[in-house]
């Protein structure tokens, strides 16, 4: 339903008046992106032997900017798995929204295969997903996207949810630009930050 070659939300768009975001570089977790105004600067942070993750929130808790950071990846290992194993265990993809909403019902999920995009972030390997769904207690659906890098032996998910202004019912595919144009806003300044 949604596939294209290159996904419009991984492109800048014109600044969205009512969706202002404001640059961020992280440098813990080695990457420069944008968060939306309206949102939490201050992550929940957990940090393991394997990976560090930060997880912003937006004013619902429907809404959430996750990105988890590995430094020293195993090179065989097939980064996918990070996000094939989640959603296998818990059948959605964002473990920040699925703790919180024991109800979130994938919709759609599709992998966009670019081989290009590697190349444009400058990156090794680079996946990205994206997908809708409906979560338990609110009635318009949630747009979700992932993203999968690997540079060397370092690796980012970054994945997002955003509210939508579109049900179930009133879903078209042909009409979506201005939720991407808010995906589009907050990974228009991706750029993973160069070792030091």
């Amino acid at each position: 339903m949604f596939i294209q070659s290159k996904p419009i939300w991984l492109k800048m768009p014109e600044e969205i008046e009512a969706f202002p975001v404001r640059c961020m570089n992280n440098n813990v977790l080695h990457c420069r992106l944008s968060l939306p105004k309206h949102w939490d600067v201050m992550p929940e942070m957990t940090e393991t032997p394997l990976e560090i993750e930060h997880i912003f929130r937006g004013s619902n808790m429907s809404e959430c900017l996750t990105i988890n950071f590995m430094n020293n990846v195993d090179l065989q290992a097939d980064i996918r798995d990070w996000l094939d194993s989640i959603l296998a265990l818990t059948g959605f993809p964002i473990l920040g929204i699925k703790t919180v909403y024991q109800e979130a019902d994938l919709i759609t999920w599709i992998y966009q295969k670019d081989l290009s995009l590697a190349k444009g972030f400058d990156v090794d390997e680079f996946h990205a997903y994206q997908g809708l769904a409906q979560l338990s207690d609110n009635l318009n659906l949630n747009f979700l996207y992932v993203l999968l890098a690997r540079r060397g032996k370092k690796a980012w998910k970054i994945c997002l949810s955003l509210d939508s202004t579109y049900t179930s019912k009133t879903v078209d595919s042909a009409n979506l630009n201005p939720d991407y144009e808010k995906a589009g806003s907050i990974f228009g300044n991706l750029f993973f930050l160069p070792d030091k």
